[in-house]
């Protein structure tokens, strides 16, 4: 349950991505800083799995993790291990092949379903669909946006949700301040279709961009507390970029 879009500058990109996610859930912690090796990087942290759902490196890689709930009636591992560690995974990477190759030779079997979504600094794209019993590689483009998944009448959700994507965003006019104002749009009378969404059993629980430029990496998270469509004021931070 969640929703991903991006635009394109010149010297990188922006991104932003909605996680929705069951009220039972813990919240999440806000991003920290990390290094590994020589490279740093911004994530939030599950405090229920110990894993992300967005991580964005010094490389200017962001990686983001979705559910894939389609496939999820079909395939449930017997021991499953978190998916939210696959951003961790992948979080020293340089580019978007080693992000393909690493997916194409891990074994995944022992995750349940997700769609893995890696951005570079030149607006490249890559996309894993893991089912279970396959895995699909795309690479999608501002045609395909927004990414967005729901447990709830998916097909309708995601439908609704495009819909407004394109009326809210021409593909000429494809700018950050247009996409933050999709991600925080709420209708109260189809609330659960909402890029900012609110259901009974589940609710958009932080709003996340990451910007990258030519000198830095910056995440701004937003937590949203209970469910009224109102987000905290932003933090922010920070690392530079690696040259490349």
């Amino acid at each position: 349950m969640c929703t991903v879009s991006w635009c394109r500058q010149s010297a990188g990109y922006t991104l932003f991505f909605n996680r929705d996610e069951s009220k039972r859930r813990s919240e999440g912690l806000p991003p920290q800083p990390h290094i590994s090796g020589s490279v740093a990087y911004v994530c939030p942290r599950d405090p229920d799995g110990g894993g992300t759902w967005l991580l964005a490196n010094s490389h200017g890689l962001t990686l983001g993790l979705l559910n894939y709930y389609e496939a999820q009636g079909g395939y449930r591992p017997k021991a499953p291990l978190s998916r939210g560690r696959l951003p961790l995974d992948c979080s020293t990477f340089c580019n978007l092949d080693e992000v393909e190759n690493f997916f194409t030779s891990v074994d995944l079997s022992p995750f349940p379903s997700f769609l893995f979504l890696g951005i570079d600094p030149a607006g490249r794209t890559v996309l894993i669909k893991w089912a279970g019993k396959w895995r699909r590689i795309s690479h999608p483009g501002f045609s395909q946006l927004p990414l967005t998944t729901s447990s709830f009448q998916p097909d309708v959700v995601v439908s609704e949700r495009r819909a407004k994507f394109r009326r809210q965003i021409p593909g000429l006019e494809c700018a950050p301040e247009r996409l933050i104002r999709y991600h925080r749009s709420h209708d109260p009378d189809r609330s659960a279709f909402s890029p900012l969404m609110t259901r009974p059993d589940a609710r958009t629980v932080s709003l996340s961009q990451v910007t990258v430029s030519r000198t830095e990496t910056r995440f701004t998270y937003r937590e949203r507390r209970g469910d009224f469509p109102i987000l905290s004021d932003p933090v922010s931070v920070s690392i530079p970029r690696k040259a490349p």
